[in-house]
Formats: C-alpha cells, structure tokens, sequence
C-alpha cells in the first residue's frame, strides 16, 4: 500500500496549532528546513507584512497559501498580489530578493499568469502541490506524523459478520 499525501484537512496535521493556515505555514517551515539541511527559515507573528516565513541566509520571502478545500481552483490569486504589495512595503527592511507563494494546490495556468503579469520585475516562484509532495516523499519518515493514515476497506466482507 503506498502513501498518500493529502495536503488539506482533515488529512494533514499539525498537532501544535488549531487553525489550518497556522498549519500549513507551521507545515512549510518545516518542510523547507529539511529541504534546505538546517536552513534558517523561520515563521515570522503577525502582522507578517506578507512575509510568513523568512530565509536570512538567502534573502527569500515566502507567503503561505492555504486551500481547505484542496482544490486548485479556490486558489485565489488576488489574496496573493495583496500578500505581495505589503510585502514589497519591508523589502528594504529584510531585504529579501526573491518571493515564493507557498500553497497547497497546484494553481491554475490562468491564476499563476495573473500573479505574474502583477510584478512582471520580481523574482517569484509558485510551490505548489507537487513540490509539496516530492518533499514529503523525500522525508518521509519526518512527515510521517503530519498525515492520518486512511485504511482501504475489502469490499468483499460478508456485511452479515
């Protein structure tokens, strides 16, 4: 039986938080401290100025998206060009050089372009479900408490036991 990594509720847990935006940003972090070996990503507190989490050693901002639904199209990419315009407001003051948009979902063609087309001169990368995936097949072992397991049922139980 191979693993599913399903990256919204109730399929992924953070238990230290409640709510699932705090865990998919508390999930990020994570995930991109091992994909860096030891890297100095940290979460910033509100108001975070649309820097969630902030890697000093490489000037990297990231803004973490979270789609409950798990569907990429409730990806909204106008959250993500507000999250970006107050990020660009502390560039100077953490000096950051590059943008990633952390999400859940793979988004669209159509919402990537139209983040895009909003800052045709900014270094911005989209991560999304896929590179997700890949990083929780590499540490898989690491992420292991981070997803609720779901058992396959033999359909041809006799339903008179």
């Amino acid at each position: 039986m191979s693993t599913a990594y399903i990256l919204n509720p109730p399929f992924l847990v953070v238990p230290e938080e409640n709510d699932f935006a705090d865990m998919w940003e508390a999930f990020c972090c994570k995930m991109l401290q091992l994909a860096q070996y030891d890297s100095k990503v940290y979460r910033r507190s509100p108001p975070e100025s649309g820097v969630d989490l902030y890697d000093p050693s490489w000037n990297i901002a990231y803004q973490c998206k979270s789609v409950e639904s798990g569907k990429s199209g409730d990806f909204r990419p106008d959250a993500v060009i507000e999250s970006i315009r107050d990020a660009l407001k502390v560039q100077q003051d953490l000096n950051w050089k590059s943008y990633v948009i952390c999400v859940n979902v793979n988004p669209t063609g159509t919402a990537e372009s139209k983040i895009k087309a909003a800052f045709p001169n900014l270094y911005l990368m989209i991560y999304g479900k896929s590179y997700w995936v890949h990083l929780c097949e590499r540490f898989s072992n690491e992420v292991i408490r981070n997803f609720r397991k779901i058992q396959d049922i033999n359909q041809n139980i006799d339903p008179s036991m």
